[in-house]
């Protein structure tokens, strides 16, 4: 090996380096486009006299924007319980989160479904995305936490459809 092909090498391994990290850094904006909003909570629980339902959701909160546009993501956290006994029937705890930005409508749900028994909560987390947030703009986000019987019946159901003024997020 020369010299000069040593050199050579080098300088392609330079070359390569230097193409990506440009490529990194070209896509980092497109990476750190996506911001994510205040998380609402959903929650349920069913006994064999009641039904108890609950949603605590952000409201009128200002939210910094990673870059404008961007994408946005709404989180919600839920949690659901049955503890009727004997062989009661199916329900279905449903949670649910929507909105329209832009004249588009976005949305997202998540159903569990029991039978009673349950020792302990369950739970999980969904998100809708709302791609295209702008800076001085706003939105209103409805949730909604249900339970319902299978055959489309509802037990009970809580959302924020009263909310006054109906404004959910902010953004700066």
């Amino acid at each position: 090996m020369t010299l000069a092909s040593g050199g050579e090498k080098m300088r392609k391994r330079i070359l390569w380096t230097i193409g990506l990290v440009s490529l990194i850094v070209l896509m980092m904006p497109l990476a750190a486009a996506l911001t994510i909003a205040p998380t609402a909570y959903g929650q349920t629980h069913v006994t064999d006299s009641d039904c108890m339902k609950l949603v605590r959701y952000p409201h009128e909160v200002h939210v910094t924007l990673g870059a404008s546009p961007d994408t946005l993501r709404v989180p919600m956290d839920v949690s659901w319980f049955d503890t009727r006994g004997g062989s009661p029937a199916q329900i279905t705890h449903h949670f649910y989160m929507s909105t329209t930005y832009n004249a588009n409508f976005y949305y997202n749900s998540l159903d569990k479904f029991t039978t009673g028994g349950m020792f302990q909560p369950g739970t999980d987390s969904f998100y809708m995305v709302v791609p295209g947030v702008t800076s001085s703009s706003s939105m209103w986000v409805y949730y909604l936490v249900q339970v319902s019987y299978t055959g489309g019946s509802v037990y009970c159901s809580v959302d924020n459809s009263l909310e006054d003024p109906p404004i959910t997020f902010y953004f700066d």
